[in-house]
């Protein structure tokens, strides 16, 4: 073979040993290398304290519940490593949801907090739907028609108040709320258009 390949940072550099010709020059910058695996090793690093430390920094998760709604939260994920409802006060919701062609959606709600017994009870359109769900970090699905309207309401308060998120994958949104004992949240769906 006449000539081969030689890889060096990102691009093939292909050069023919028996011609007269130059290899070409590396346009690298002094020190790319060591670059190059130190923001890489930093990467798995930042990645590994993210995972072992339960997700968001605390700082950033308070900045994400105080903003009421985020598209960056995955369903399930747990944001304090004990009760924090960061300062959220009941808050009604109106919610724009693409149907299924059965014309539902999926709604999951779970504890965003550490788990700790908290108790609602979830109604569609007046109906109660679940008499009684305990709020753990596993979201539970529930399925709601396109319009309707889901009450939220606070059974059980294991201390330091009944908080909690709510997601429906179709629009990507999460919610998060706080609801007292006997008090009420309301999530009207309506149909994306």
């Amino acid at each position: 073979m006449s000539s081969k390949s030689e890889t060096r940072g990102d691009a093939p550099r292909s050069y023919a040993p028996d011609s007269r010709s130059k290899p070409e020059p590396h346009d690298a910058v002094p020190g790319e290398k060591g670059i190059g695996k130190s923001f890489l090793l930093a990467t798995i690093l930042i990645a590994a304290a993210v995972f072992f430390t339960g997700g968001q920094p605390e700082g950033d998760a308070a900045q994400i519940v105080n903003s009421r709604v985020s598209t960056s939260v995955a369903a399930g994920e747990q944001l304090f490593a004990e009760e924090n409802t960061a300062g959220l006060e009941a808050k009604d919701f109106v919610v724009e949801s693409p149907a299924d062609e059965a014309g539902e959606a999926t709604m999951l709600i779970w504890d965003f907090n550490a788990e700790d017994g908290d108790q609602i009870e979830i109604l569609v359109n007046g109906k109660s739907v679940y008499p009684v769900l305990t709020l753990t970090n596993q979201p539970a699905a529930i399925s709601v028609p396109v319009p309707s309207v889901v009450t939220v309401k606070g059974l059980k308060d294991a201390g330091g108040g009944i908080s909690y998120a709510v997601k429906l994958p179709q629009s990507g949104l999460a919610y998060f709320n706080a609801v007292s004992v006997q008090g009420v949240n309301t999530y009207t769906i309506n149909l994306k258009n």
